[in-house]
């Protein structure tokens, strides 16, 4: 008799564990298409601040570009005003 009480709880015990890895089966489905979802929504957001911080880098660098060429003409001018002033009080 307790060898058919035994045999009827492992029975039992092996229903109760496939039913929760059935439920498990289930729980771990929904989190991987929550993660998935959240992978895509941030992949795009991640992707948009890359190509603005690249447009950024881009436009500073074009701001420098000129900035340089500015002071290349500032320094031009500058050695043409010292060099006039210098023809000047020569005369």
């Amino acid at each position: 008799m307790d060898l058919k009480k035994g045999q009827e709880e492992l029975f039992n015990g092996q229903k109760e564990l496939k039913e929760e890895l059935e439920q498990t089966k289930i729980e771990v489905r929904k989190i991987s298409q929550t993660v998935a979802r959240i992978e895509y929504e941030h992949g795009n957001k991640i992707q948009m601040l890359l190509e603005i911080v690249t447009s950024h880098i881009t436009k500073f660098d074009s701001v420098d570009n000129t900035l340089n060429s500015h002071k290349d003409r500032l320094d031009k001018h500058d050695n043409e005003i010292y060099y006039l002033n210098s023809k000047v009080q020569a005369f």
